[in-house]
C-alpha cells in the first residue's frame, strides 16, 4: 500500500511540472519493488492454502462460471502463446469453495500457457472442456499443445515443491494444492501428457445432490425483509502499526 501511495505521489509530481521533476527511474524502481512484494504475496498465499488452516465454506458451485473466471485471469499469460478453444456442454453444480476451486483451474490455465514456449501463439491451442464422464462426474479438461512431460516426471507431479520450472519461476506447490482441493471435494485429478505433442489435466468431481425440497412460494412471501438500516462504522485492529496506518 506504501509502494501504491508513493507512485501515485510521484506521478502526481510529474503531472504538476514541478521544477522539471522526471520521475521514472524511481517509478521503475517502484514497480520493480511492487512486483517483489506481490510474488512474496502469492507465495505466503498458497502456503496458507496448503496448510489448510483456511475455513473451506461450501455451496452449490456453476463450474462454467468459475472456469470463465479463471481464463479472464489468465488470458494475458495465454494469448502471447496460444489461442484459446472452449468447448463447454451443461452440467449440474458442484458443492465446493468457488474460490478454491478456481484456483485449481487458474493453476492448470497457468501452467499450460507456460508449457508452451513464446513466438507462436498461432501454431498453438489452449482447450478447455467442460462435460460429464461416462460415470456422471462432471469433468473439466485442460489441454495444450506444448513441450509435454516426460513419462518419469509424472509420477511426482503432484508431490509438494516437486516443480521442473527453472530456479524462481515455480514453488512447486500448484499442482499440490490442486490435488488437495480436488481431493477434498471428492473428486479426483488426472493428467495425460506426450513429450512434443502436449498434455491433458481432468478435474473430476461429483456432481451436486439433487434438492428434494424447494422453499414454498408462501414461505417465500412470508420472509422477512432486508432493511439496510443505517449506515455502519468499521474499526480495523491489528497489532502491527505501518498495517494500520496503510489502511486507513
Amino acid at each position: 500500500a506504501n509502494l501504491s501511495f508513493i507512485d501515485e505521489e510521484i506521478r502526481d509530481l510529474e503531472r504538476a511540472g514541478t521544477g522539471g521533476f522526471d520521475g521514472t527511474e524511481l517509478c521503475n524502481a517502484l514497480a520493480d519493488a511492487r512486483a517483489g512484494g506481490e510474488r512474496v504475496r502469492q507465495i505466503v498465499q498458497e502456503l496458507r492454502t496448503f496448510s489448510r488452516v483456511e475455513e473451506d465454506r461450501r455451496a452449490p458451485v456453476d463450474v462454467h462460471e468459475v472456469v470463465e473466471s479463471s481464463i479472464r485471469i489468465a488470458a494475458n499469460e495465454i494469448r502471447h502463446r496460444a489461442g484459446l478453444e472452449k468447448r463447454f456442454q451443461r452440467v449440474p453444480p458442484v458443492l465446493a469453495n468457488a474460490g478454491r476451486l478456481g484456483q485449481v483451474f487458474l493453476n492448470l490455465l497457468v501452467n499450460a500457457a507456460q508449457a508452451i514456449r513464446e513466438g507462436a501463439a498461432d501454431r498453438n491451442t489452449i482447450v478447455v472442456t467442460i462435460g460429464l464422464d461416462a460415470s456422471g462426474r462432471v469433468e473439466v479438461a485442460v489441454s495444450d499443445t506444448g513441450d509435454g512431460i516426460p513419462a518419469d516426471v509424472l509420477p511426482r507431479l503432484f508431490d509438494p515443491f516437486f516443480t521442473t520450472k527453472p530456479v524462481g519461476a515455480g514453488t512447486g506447490l500448484g499442482l499440490s494444492i490442486c490435488h488437495s482441493i480436488v481431493s477434498s471435494l471428492g473428486g479426483t485429478i488426472e493428467v495425460e501428457s506426450t513429450p512434443s505433442v502436449g498434455t491433458t489435466f481432468r478435474v473430476l468431481l461429483p456432481p451436486m445432490p439433487p434438492v428434494t425440497e424447494l422453499l414454498s412460494p408462501e414461505n417465500r412471501s412470508a420472509a422477512p425483509s432486508q432493511d439496510p438500516g443505517p449506515p455502519l462504522r468499521i474499526l480495523a485492529i491489528d497489532d502491527e502499526p505501518l498495517l494500520g496506518t496503510s489502511i486507513v
